[in-house]
């Protein structure tokens, strides 16, 4: 699920499958460079920023964005407050559980 995105923000937030809340190609990381096979060439991006699982690292490092003159919606720490906070009430999907009140996947049974 995606917090926010650049065409609407100055960054691209979302829940990764594998890393759980993640700042993609973080402006306020370092840049790294690496070989792109399909454009057969060298490119240079900023790295990403992963909080995990931890909801407040993720709102911390929003306000360390806003601090250098970023803009995110308020919305996205809302809906982040909101997941952190929400008493879970799983339900059985086809193969997993997920909460109905903020749609968090049940990651251990």
């Amino acid at each position: 699920m995606s917090y926010c995105r650049f065409i609407e923000a100055d960054a691209y937030i979302y829940d990764d499958v594998d890393y759980r809340l993640y700042c993609c190609a973080c402006s306020l990381m370092p840049t790294r460079t690496k070989y792109n096979t399909f454009l057969e060439k060298d490119i240079t991006m900023h790295e990403s920023f992963i909080a995990g699982r931890d909801y407040n690292k993720m709102l911390a490092h929003i306000a360390e964005h806003r601090a250098a003159g970023d803009y995110i919606p308020e919305r996205v720490d809302e809906r982040l407050i909101f997941e952190r906070d929400c008493e879970h009430v799983f339900v059985n999907m086809d193969d997993y559980r997920r909460c109905e009140k903020c749609w968090e996947i049940e990651y251990e049974h």
